[in-house]
């Protein structure tokens, strides 16, 4: 599914001007990275996709139908979202806080747990772990719990809000190959939020770097914006110069 964002701005209560006037097309099927510095718009533009945020002027789409013409609680469970530190319950196990989706859409739960096993695997997650809480699990498991149940519904969507921030290089490095894996093999379309360029070059097909307030600065494959940066801002923020870095290479579609 394509998400388009049309002319939207945000201006939240208290005066903050977070989005103006952005126009952006991410195709369907691709993992799009939106890059940049904290405040800059980033996290207010995914929420804006699945309606826990709502734009003060202009319109977000899915497939061409504005999401405000979804019921805001409908939509968000057939999307799927995936937190910095999770956001798990603390109180479900492992398996139940996968199944957590599918029991609101009123699966019985023994039937929602069932279904939602293989998923386990599909993370890289041991099935010994299913009986576990979030708090007997290291950042790497919690994250994988979070992907996983972000995929029980089996969303055509993903948004990710720098969902691998919070653990060790090493570890991140593997959520990183596990993402990789997983696009390539369920073929959704995603929108990975980060302030990492690297991560962003690694994973994005797509990175669009954001400035001050959503404006777009350059956006293309991450090789163009690593040896062609549009303007002294970008040249600054990717380090174009900068050789050790492994770029995404988009896929023919």
């Amino acid at each position: 599914m394509s998400i388009e964002f049309r002319d939207v701005s945000k201006v939240y209560p208290d005066g903050t001007d977070a989005v103006r006037d952005l126009s952006l097309l991410l195709p369907s099927h691709q993992l799009t990275v939106l890059l940049g510095s904290s405040g800059c718009g980033k996290t207010t533009l995914l929420r804006m996709v699945n309606r826990m945020v709502e734009p003060t002027s202009g319109s977000v789409l899915i497939d061409g139908e504005d999401v405000r013409d979804r019921d805001a609680v409908m939509l968000r469970r057939s999307i799927g979202y995936v937190l910095q530190d999770g956001g798990l319950l603390p109180h479900r196990t492992v398996l139940d806080n996968v199944a957590t989706v599918l029991v609101l859409a009123g699966r019985r739960r023994k039937d929602a747990r069932e279904e939602v096993l293989p998923l386990l695997d599909t993370v890289g997650l041991s099935r010994s772990l299913a009986s576990r809480y979030p708090a007997q699990l290291s950042g790497g498991q919690r994250q994988r719990v979070g992907v996983a149940r972000a995929l029980a519904a089996d969303p055509n969507i993903l948004l990710m809000d720098e969902p691998f921030g919070a653990v060790d290089p090493l570890v991140r490095r593997e959520l990183q190959d596990e993402l990789l894996h997983l696009h390539e093999t369920l073929d959704k379309t995603i929108l990975f939020i980060t302030h990492d360029v690297d991560e962003a070059f690694r994973l994005g097909e797509h990175v669009v770097l954001l400035a001050e307030h959503g404006q777009i600065v350059q956006q293309g494959p991450p090789r163009e914006l690593a040896e062609a940066p549009a303007t002294a801002f970008a040249a600054r923020f990717v380090e174009a110069g900068r050789g050790a870095r492994t770029l995404r290479e988009a896929r023919p579609r």
